[in-house]
């Protein structure tokens, strides 16, 4: 092999990440579930881990789905995340951080017809949603979890992704939030 293509071939770490995608949910073809679980192992083969900042999911978009809104599910209102945004870097990237789980991001293409918001009902070890963009070259929304974590514990996450117009979006996201707030728990 190259001198120049080496790759490191070691094991560095016996922890795991798990993901789980389920389509559709409780009827809603428009609703994706994604599970995470994340094991720290017993078996320190690196350095000793405390702490856990996980983006899960994460999707990366074309420019098509260049709106970014915040949608109050305690309200129903839908607000619109100006262009220029509460954080600029040096790339020129929008970047909004959103520290309530009842206000998530949707993105949308400038019509409505096509959508996408994340949602986590999980309030144990969130951290915020994101997103960002780089204006005509790509888009990202992500959930962040972030605490202290032991070895030889296991952390799960569980968010929701729900695609279709903004209609459909606004609408199952609000159907998911009412489930949440009746006391009906999700299974993992």
């Amino acid at each position: 092999m190259p001198e120049k293509h080496r790759s490191n071939t070691a094991l560095v770490t016996r922890d795991t990440l798990a993901k789980k995608l389920t389509l559709g949910h409780d009827g809603n073809p428009n609703v994706l579930v994604f599970d995470t679980v994340v094991t720290i192992s017993p078996e320190l083969t690196g350095p000793p881990v405390t702490s856990l900042r996980i983006e899960a999911p994460t999707l990366y978009a074309t420019a098509d789905l260049s709106r970014h809104y915040l949608f109050n599910l305690a309200s129903g209102a839908l607000t619109s995340v100006p262009s220029r945004s509460n954080r600029k870097n040096i790339l020129n990237t929008r970047i909004s951080r959103v520290t309530r789980r009842n206000l998530i991001p949707i993105l949308s293409s400038p019509d409505g017809r096509y959508s996408v918001a994340f949602y986590t009902p999980q309030a144990e070890n969130f951290w915020a949603y994101f997103t960002w963009d780089v204006p005509g070259i790509c888009v990202k929304v992500t959930t962040f979890f972030k605490h202290a974590v032991k070895t030889g514990q296991s952390y799960s996450y569980r968010n929701f992704v729900i695609v279709g117009d903004m209609a459909t979006v606004k609408a199952s996201a609000m159907q998911l939030h009412k489930r949440e707030s009746k006391g009906i728990t999700y299974e993992y």
